[in-house]
């Protein structure tokens, strides 16, 4: 199981895993839990992509935690750690790859999207006049920017657990050059006593950009403001 990435510090771990074992390989890594976790996904899915996804995040996620928890999810299909709620998780998958962060400190998010043309499609559907890139910009990043600013608002769109989200009007993006790493300014309305400003982190790697965030309650601040 070959670790892509993995950045821990006092407050979150996170992990990035390549998926290239078989099916089968990935249920062996699994230990005692294999016929558990098999049968769990075959009764889930019909097909060998969508099985072969959830088993990886499962090995991922014991390979962080160990074998005495579990993952669940919530009414909205946030994901949490069954027996302990002083962990949070989130959880990404693209193609061949699956992130996973975990915290004791506050609510994480965490999403990880492939360089695709197809973003140029929707742009106009998540993204608002003031959320344009700079002038400065080079042409080679312009898809990346809008990908890098996709996967932010996904990210604290997890975070946030909540139901219909209005990307283009309930959370932005402070315009922003493309670097291998930084930090992205951010404010959104998914909070019932204001709008909140929130850092979303993000690194660039070769096929695809990660995006993490942690939660900052003390950002908090009245809509009106």
């Amino acid at each position: 199981m070959p670790l892509y990435f993995h950045k821990k510090t006092n407050h979150l771990e996170l992990s990035i895993w390549r998926v290239e074992e078989d099916l089968s390989t990935l249920y062996g890594l699994l230990g005692t839990l294999k016929y558990e976790y098999k049968e769990l996904a075959e009764e889930q899915f019909n097909s060998d992509h969508r099985c072969k996804e959830w088993i990886a995040t499962r090995v991922l996620f014991h390979q962080m935690m160990g074998t005495a928890f579990r993952i669940s999810y919530n009414e909205n299909g946030k994901p949490r750690i069954e027996g302990t709620p002083l962990i949070q998780l989130s959880i990404s998958h693209t193609k061949g790859y699956v992130a996973m962060i975990t915290s004791t400190y506050a609510e994480v998010g965490i999403d990880i999207e492939t360089f695709s043309p197809r973003i140029e499609k929707v742009i106009n559907r998540f993204t608002s006049e003031m959320e344009s890139p700079p002038t400065t910009l080079l042409v080679d990043d312009y898809r990346k920017y809008y990908i890098v600013m996709w996967s932010a608002k996904e990210t604290l769109f997890k975070m946030n657990g909540v139901n219909n989200v209005d990307f283009q009007n309930d959370i932005r993006i402070v315009p922003f050059q493309i670097k291998g790493k930084g930090e992205l300014s951010t404010t959104s309305t998914l909070y019932e006593n204001g709008k909140k400003y929130q850092m979303v982190n993000y690194q660039m790697f070769p096929t695809f950009v990660l995006t993490w965030a942690m939660d900052n309650r003390e950002q908090l601040f009245n809509i009106e403001g």
